[in-house]
């Protein structure tokens, strides 16, 4: 008798514990609440989340049953011979999953979510029961702004080999107007002229807030050419400007025909620190603003590096900016402009590539 009433006992105290919790549902309120938080976050501060993470992976060996750090780098997107370089180049530099998660932190829609739906694509649920918990405390403690639409990420990430960056030169004329596909029926000449998707020039041009509407009507005059010229406009690449700023801005500079400064009156004050600085603050949405100074200052250095030639840099200057661009004590690299009204034979040059 005594011994039935201890197991009524236990029976009851067993209902009023909680069962174990549903982890299908724990990890999709937790992929909502990270969709739009980037991993970089990983790296900042102690990285004990970090640590548990490459700990999980890298200590349990690949095998029928468990899938080790290869498969999960190949779940978020890394090149096989990317992978193939975190396991013969970098052993004992650190952890290979720590070299994975670096690199899948270079791309600016790298969020948290995708890293549990990598766990999940692996079978690794034994990883995503460990990270729950921490995971979750970790995503609380970060100063994030509720209200941001976008992705929120850090400040700054780890310096990442140079084979692990994504290759971003194929991106250079992403924001062109795209080449239609074309029927089956079409000719083979026409297809290889789509295939090439060749431009008779590629210019990058740098502007401040006040030479954005003559900017616009500069590419559009651009695109329309036959051949088409190419365009960059920073503010067109934002997602990798964000992720790699000077990086982004040194290939693009490097890699494009001309480089074309809109001379306006903002331009000129901008680059001569004649602007207030309340005023330049609510400006810096402006990625193109933002950077002009930086852009300028890579124009100097190549015209003292070509020994005072200056081969690539040939601005614009709207017609009512005239006297004000005359009257500037403007730096060499900067003096070969032309005005906006003669932008027919300006382009012109800019495709046979001579001035």
């Amino acid at each position: 008798m005594e011994l039935q009433r201890t197991n009524v006992k236990v029976d009851k105290l067993k209902d009023k514990i909680p069962g174990p919790p549903n982890l299908d549902t724990a990890v999709i309120k937790l992929q909502q609440k990270t969709r739009n938080i980037h991993i970089g976050f990983i790296f900042d501060g102690d990285q004990q989340l970090l640590q548990l993470i490459c700990l999980l992976l890298s200590s349990t060996p690949a095998g029928k049953l468990y899938k080790g750090w290869q498969d999960f780098g190949s779940e978020l997107g890394l090149k096989r011979e990317q992978l193939l370089c975190i396991e013969y180049n970098f052993k004992g530099l650190q952890d290979p999953t720590y070299y994975v998660l670096l690199t899948f932190a270079q791309l600016l829609e790298s969020t948290f979510d995708k890293l549990l739906i990598a766990c999940c694509d692996i079978k690794r649920f034994d990883i995503i029961n460990r990270i729950i918990g921490p995971l979750d405390a970790f995503i609380d403690k970060l100063s994030i702004d509720p209200h941001c639409q976008g992705i929120q990420r850090p400040k700054t990430l780890p310096r990442v080999p140079l084979v692990l960056k994504p290759l971003i030169s194929e991106n250079i004329c992403s924001t062109n107007p795209p080449i239609k596909k074309l029927n089956s029926t079409n000719s083979t000449s026409q297809k290889k002229k789509v295939n090439e998707r060749s431009y008779g020039s590629i210019v990058m041009l740098t502007f401040t807030k006040d030479g954005e509407d003559i900017s616009r009507n500069i590419c559009q005059i651009f695109r329309e050419q036959n051949p088409k010229i190419g365009v960059l406009i920073l503010q067109e690449q934002e997602k990798f400007v964000y992720s790699r700023v000077e990086e982004f801005i040194d290939d693009c500079f490097k890699q494009v025909n001309y480089i074309i400064p809109i001379l306006t009156t903002g331009y000129i004050n901008h680059i001569n620190n004649l602007t207030n600085n309340d005023d330049e603050e609510n400006l810096f949405n402006s990625l193109d603003h933002k950077y002009v100074k930086y852009l300028y200052s890579l124009m100097r250095f190549e015209y003292c590096k070509n020994n005072c030639h200056n081969d690539r840099i040939r601005c614009i200057v709207p017609n009512e900016n005239l006297l004000d661009v005359i009257k500037a004590d403007l730096h060499p690299c900067l003096q070969a402009w032309f005005k906006y009204s003669d932008i027919d034979s300006f382009t012109k040059n800019i495709l046979l590539k001579k001035f």
